[in-house]
């Protein structure tokens, strides 16, 4: 997979860092990126809260997913491109997009 953009998102979801590696793509306005950024950030917040997760007795059956898991949204794709989520350990997560 070739990498040709990589955002880092902060846990509040604000893009603490933007950066393109290819010219075969045009250069997207600020503000998209910013937008897509924020996207992606609530998209990754509402499908944490969703991942399934085990659960032993009705008292934990709501507290989101178990301990160790990351949950979320992992990866995205579309017709010629696609992107994937990592998270770091500091609270902050990279998507990078690529073919």
């Amino acid at each position: 997979m070739t990498i040709h953009a990589l955002w880092i998102i902060s846990k509040a979801g604000g893009l603490v860092f933007s950066r393109s590696y290819s010219d075969a793509l045009p250069q997207l306005p600020v503000n998209t990126i910013l937008t897509l950024a924020g996207i992606l950030h609530g998209i990754h917040a509402i499908t944490a809260r969703l991942t399934p997760s085990p659960a032993t007795s009705n008292q934990n059956q709501n507290q989101g997913p178990a301990s160790g898991s990351t949950g979320g949204l992992e990866s995205f794709e579309a017709e010629g491109w696609g992107g994937k989520v990592f998270l770091t350990p500091t609270g902050r997560w990279k998507g990078e997009g690529g073919e």
